[in-house]
């Protein structure tokens, strides 16, 4: 699984729970300012998320990925919890460590 893999499952997740189009939306958009997604957003997001990726995320991960505000900030969680082989999700984003 790659990077681009989890993010693109969670863009279309997003779109499809907030009824918003996958192309609008973007790293930089604030989770809850711009997408509205709240905390039953949330909880959805991370079923469809799992169920779309045909994986379960580690127990007691969820905590990591609540302070997220971000798109991006929320993929480069999701993918650490993931903890996709082979990938540094630095890097994924044009981040220095």
């Amino acid at each position: 699984m790659t990077p681009d893999r989890v993010r693109s499952a969670l863009v279309d997740s997003i779109a499809e729970l907030t009824r918003s189009s996958a192309s609008r939306i973007s790293d930089g958009d604030d989770l809850i300012e711009d997408l509205g997604v709240d905390s039953m957003v949330v909880v959805n997001l991370l079923m469809a998320i799992e169920d779309k990726l045909g994986v379960t995320l580690p127990e007691g991960s969820e905590s990591s990925l609540v302070g997220a505000r971000t798109v991006g900030d929320l993929s480069e969680r999701l993918i650490g919890a993931l903890e996709v082989d082979g990938t540094d999700a630095a890097a994924a984003y044009g981040s220095s460590p």
